[in-house]
């Protein structure tokens, strides 16, 4: 625990041959093993949402995805390490942008303003795990309706537009 409480605000994680870290986990978002990654704990205030370029769903968020998380944090389920780093885009200006994690980027943000502050295993959720992408606009944006589509199920409607916006990026790259 004590490790916990001295974290910083960047964690980097090296994956095993057998896909376990050193610290008996699977870190999220891992990818091939041997490769390293850096995981930054981004302050929420200081995250923006753009749904009509990053946001592949009708809503904003899902309402039951943001309650679920606020749950498990209230009744003591919610694990650090076991939670999915967001997705978010650095613009050319230094912005952060979600990508991919909408609803638990609002889950931290409404958990941000609890009083007294929540901490568990000495962390606060005034700061949510994240990936950061540097990559140009068109491919953030390439990114996000992929991770999107990966996530919690969309309706028809949703994966129509998807598939929709996939045939306009074609169309666009002939």
């Amino acid at each position: 625990m004590q490790a916990l409480n001295n974290i910083s605000n960047r964690v980097s994680y090296t994956v095993a041959a057998d896909g376990v870290n050193g610290l008996g986990f699977v870190p999220p978002m891992s990818s091939k093993a041997g490769n390293a990654f850096d995981i930054d704990y981004v302050k929420v205030k200081d995250i923006l949402t753009d749904e009509k370029n990053f946001q592949n769903r009708q809503d904003k968020y899902s309402e039951k995805s943001v309650e679920a998380i606020i749950k498990a944090v209230k009744n003591g389920a919610f694990n650090w390490f076991a939670f999915d780093p967001v997705l978010l885009w650095q613009s050319p200006d230094g912005k952060k942008y979600v990508l991919s994690g909408h609803s638990r980027t609002e889950a931290f943000r409404r958990l941000s303003k609890e009083k007294p502050q929540i901490i568990i295993a000495g962390l606060a959720f005034d700061r949510i795990p994240a990936k950061i992408y540097k990559g140009d606009f068109v491919s953030a944006k390439n990114l996000a309706l992929n991770s999107n589509a990966l996530a919690t199920p969309e309706t028809l409607l949703e994966r129509a537009d998807f598939y929709r916006k996939q045939r306009k990026n074609i169309d666009n790259n002939e």
